[in-house]
């Protein structure tokens, strides 16, 4: 997801793409997104969420990282922490 997105290696649809890619990725290793995520706040603090459902928070996340307020390190802990096993 970092990479396609950070490296924007499609003229259009990056953010849709690797969003995809990752979700794909998790299915096929035996994992999924849990159903309450934690985000990831200043300081790269990675907080629980109050009231926000994880669709928000996906989509905050995905635009963060395509921002670049995101890098490859803080991507990696986010995905460890709202990761779960199928």
């Amino acid at each position: 997801m970092f990479s396609v997105i950070s490296n924007h290696i499609f003229q259009d649809g990056n953010k849709r793409t690797g969003l995809q890619a990752a979700l794909l990725f998790l299915k096929m290793n035996g994992y999924r997104l849990k159903n309450t995520l934690v985000k990831i706040e200043a300081e790269n603090q990675l907080l629980p969420t109050k009231g926000e459902n994880a669709n928000e928070i996906l989509f905050q996340f995905t635009m963060e990282l395509a921002s670049g307020q995101i890098n490859l390190d803080q991507c990696r802990e986010w995905f460890k922490v709202n990761v779960e096993a199928i």
